[in-house]
């Protein structure tokens, strides 16, 4: 429970109808220790679920990590349990040393509220099958990956169409992808909090998640992975070392690896942040870019140019790099309007990512390649309203967060920019919003624009904020909730 001296779940708390205390007393257990399973650990320790089972034989690399903490051992489960206790200390972890390989090791599931199988093997899925078939019912997921398609089958579903959707043994034997991986677990991670909580809209589909698909959420024949991923030549930027930026960084440097990366905040660490700011297990109080620049550069083990920048990005802000690549990962539209215009005034693409504690939205701009931001989705009205709100508000409060979301966010943001850098080989980027909504049947889907738009041949104006006589605030009250319109000139924004 969070008191005055503990704030790490405060944001999470301000969701409705948020049940902590399930969590804290929940039992889940995750069987395999690779990508898929380290980035599924991952959000379930941040959310404070009280109890985490890793079971697996594997030996841990040299070169394993899970952000900047080493995997390396003879058990690589027990190296996971100790660095997921270093991100939070208040969870108890247990890595168990062996497989789900028969009949025997079903004493290991005993106990769980919800199982999940995160390996590509399908000895481990039927053992796993069978103890949820035969003996107790318990809720279980399971959970495949390779290095550009992924899948999640819950056990509801295989239920009904057969134990051969959960086998899925187009993965077996297959190198889980950490990218894939990444956008995977945050989705695990909210089914099985709905579960833990009874929500009346957990998963049931089948989730399908493809690099190589021009529709990302669906599932295309297993062609050849091409191989080509090296973009050691680009000089990229983030902006934001919040929650999306400490999944947005480790992506881009496993996956990535740039020749640089340049990281901007001007905010700190505090505790509120540490249920979803992971890279910041042992940071409060310190600058959030100088920390994030730190974990990355021990991930990066000095591949890239790391540097951090603690500061604000404005119109006046002078180039001193040119970058490739910009990342948005802000929260205000604002700022989010700011980079855009500097992009379409320097011709640099922009990712941008936004989240809530229920959704994730990702959106690209390229000039040539995809319309500006003004035409996907008005972000210059958008910017202006949002500002205004916070400048007559005299008190901000804090809007609920939670992990997933912007571990699927970081994930789709680094998908979208392999297309950018390489769409030879990756495709094109979406001309529109990718969402993932996790309250959707479906969970992802694509809004693509028909046409490209040519407005960065116009120029670009200053974003400039209208004299308070003319601006108008009225609050009103929508589904129980107190709702601002604003209106300028008398015509509503």
């Amino acid at each position: 429970m969070t008191t005055e001296k503990n704030k790490r779940y405060d944001r999470q708390m301000l969701i409705d109808d948020w049940d902590q205390q399930t969590l804290s007393r929940a039992t889940v257990t995750i069987i395999g220790s690779g990508n898929l399973a380290k980035y599924t650990a991952l959000p379930l320790a941040a959310l404070g679920v009280g109890n985490i089972r890793i079971i697996d034989s594997a030996e841990g690399s040299k070169e394993d990590m899970l952000l900047d903490l080493s995997l390396e051992g003879k058990v690589k489960v027990k190296a996971l349990e100790k660095a997921l206790k270093i991100i939070n200390p208040e969870i108890n972890v247990i890595g168990i040393d062996s497989e789900l390989s028969s009949v025997s090791s079903y004493y290991f599931l005993e106990g769980s509220d919800v199982i999940i199988d995160a390996t590509n093997s399908k000895v481990s899925k039927s053992h796993a099958f069978g103890f949820h078939h035969n003996i107790h019912n318990t809720p279980l997921i399971s959970a495949s990956a390779d290095r550009e398609k992924g899948k999640i089958v819950p056990s509801s579903i295989a239920d009904l169409v057969g134990s051969s959707a959960f086998l899925m043994p187009m993965f077996d034997g297959k190198e889980q992808g950490d990218l894939v991986s990444i956008e995977l677990g945050g989705v695990i991670a909210e089914e099985v909090k709905k579960c833990l909580m009874k929500k009346e809209d957990y998963l049931r589909i089948i989730y399908n998640y493809n690099l190589e698909s021009d529709k990302l959420f669906s599932f295309v024949s297993d062609r050849r992975v091409k191989e080509h991923r090296e973009f050691n030549d680009k000089k990229i930027l983030i902006v934001g070392a919040g929650a999306l930026g400490c999944f947005l960084g480790p992506a881009i440097i496993s996956n990535l690896k740039p020749a640089r990366l340049d990281v901007m905040d001007f905010d700190k660490v505090e505790e509120h942040n540490l249920n979803r700011q992971v890279c910041f297990y042992d940071a409060v109080g310190m600058p959030k870019a100088e920390r994030l620049a730190e974990t990355l550069r021990r991930m990066s083990r000095n591949g890239t140019e790391i540097n951090a920048l603690v500061d604000k990005f404005t119109e006046d802000l002078e180039r001193k790099v040119e970058y490739d690549l910009i990342f948005d990962a802000v929260d205000s539209f604002f700022t989010k309007a700011i980079l855009h215009n500097h992009s379409k005034r320097n011709g640099v693409p922009l990712i941008s990512g936004g989240t809530d504690y229920r959704a994730a939205t990702v959106l690209t701009y390229q000039p040539e390649k995809t319309s500006c931001f003004d035409c996907q989705i008005n972000l210059s009205r958008l910017a202006i309203k949002s500002e205004i709100i916070r400048r007559t508000s005299c008190l901000q409060a804090p809007d609920p967060s939670v992990i997933m979301t912007n571990q699927v966010a970081g994930a789709l943001m680094v998908g979208e920019a392999r297309k950018v850098f390489r769409p030879e080989i990756y495709g094109s980027p979406i001309n529109g919003e990718i969402k993932y909504i996790s309250d959707l049947e479906t969970r992802g889907g694509i809004s693509n624009l028909r046409n490209i738009c040519s407005c960065y041949k116009n120029g670009v104006e200053l974003l400039e904020l209208p004299e308070p006589e003319r601006v108008k605030v009225e609050e009103i009250k929508e589904n129980g909730r107190t709702v601002k319109r604003i209106f300028l000139d008398g015509a509503e924004l």
